[in-house]
């Protein structure tokens, strides 16, 4: 959850790629490229957002957010979306990590560039993540049962 921390100016738009700026484990400093819709949500939020040295903070702007804030936050928001009900008690953004590397995976993109965009040094810790023997599919089939 090293975004959870980004300062403010660690936002960067280059051309026309937005970025963060933040620090992976072991105190590396790194740039993560945001999709499109995640680029656009950071820019309007940066419009409501308090005045503070953090893109995510406190009420008060005196403070990033905490790791457990942030996935307080996320349970609630996928509770109130009905998400995991029935599954497991408690969403944890760490699982959007896992689902990213095997959308990624899936799409055929190289465990080499997932490995590297996920900042991973060792590509065990990539393989980890993917759930591709244990659901490729079941995000389809799931957003084909919602569409009905």
């Amino acid at each position: 959850m090293s975004a959870v921390s980004v300062r403010r100016d660690g936002v960067i738009v280059r051309d026309g790629v937005t970025r963060l700026r933040h620090i992976v484990k072991g105190g590396e400093e790194v740039e993560s490229e945001l999709p499109t819709d995640a680029a656009h949500a950071v820019a309007a939020w940066l419009e409501v957002a308090p005045k503070s040295t953090w893109l995510f903070c406190t009420q008060d702007g005196q403070k990033p957010l905490t790791p457990q804030a942030v996935t307080k936050i996320v349970d609630m928001a996928a509770s109130a979306a009905g998400v995991g009900r029935g599954l497991t008690s408690h969403v944890h953004p760490h699982g959007f990590r896992s689902a990213m590397i095997t959308r990624a995976l899936d799409a055929g993109i190289s465990l080499e560039r997932v490995r590297a965009a996920v900042h991973h040094k060792d590509i065990r810790s990539t393989l980890r993540y993917d759930n591709r023997e244990r659901g490729a599919g079941v995000a389809g089939e799931v957003a084909a049962f919602r569409a009905k």
